[in-house]
């Protein structure tokens, strides 16, 4: 398994992103990071996560890909369940801004990746969405397009993963309650969205 992120250069996530590779270094994981032209806006920037993933696809095309935010900080070792999936995917309960029937909302903070077709056919596709015009104009995040691409794909195997693995601090406190975290989330937008937005 590699562990893979990215951050647009010129922005606060080049310090943060330094802080996710030393903690996979920790656990003895390979991490690599990529760095991305700053397109002017948070909106935008989240928009090119799936770019990301697809470089290292490309450069990695047998191996199982975790996908970290540049604010994530891997707290114990990450363990792959057993058994034949395509992405591992977490989605948050209940949640007041999904726009999905079901109340929830798919969070890309932390994924994984399998090396198979179908996983390698939904990347290609999300990459595509969030890369053109009008990405954004019906749902505003990659989060967003990559749920309803999923939704879309009834055989994928989708193993959806503990909430352990995407914590977010005080949302997922609420949730579930105190838990030790394999995965923490810093949720560095809400210091970052601003300043990122108006560069």
């Amino acid at each position: 398994m590699k562990v893979v992120g990215f951050y647009t250069q010129g922005t606060p996530y080049e310090g943060e992103i330094g802080e996710m590779v030393l903690s996979a270094a920790g656990f003895g994981l390979e991490a690599v990071a990529h760095a991305l032209p700053h397109p002017g806006s948070w909106r935008k920037a989240a928009l090119l996560l799936p770019q990301c993933i697809s470089r290292e696809r490309e450069r990695s095309p047998k191996d199982v890909l975790l996908y970290l935010d540049a604010d994530a900080r891997i707290k114990h070792r990450p363990v792959l369940p057993e058994g034949d999936y395509d992405v591992g995917l977490y989605y948050l309960p209940n949640s007041p801004r999904s726009r999905f029937p079901n109340g929830e909302e798919l969070c890309t903070g932390t994924c994984v990746w399998w090396p198979t077709p179908a996983a390698n056919e939904l990347l290609e596709s999300w990459s595509l969405a969030c890369s053109t015009p009008e990405a954004g104009s019906v749902f505003g995040l990659d989060q967003e397009i990559l749920q309803g691409l999923v939704e879309q794909r009834p055989a994928l195997k989708v193993w959806r993963m503990p909430p352990e693995w995407c914590w977010m601090d005080t949302i997922s406190r609420l949730h579930y309650g105190n838990r030790e975290p394999v995965i923490f989330h810093g949720q560095a937008s809400r210091r970052y969205k601003q300043l990122v937005s108006a560069r």
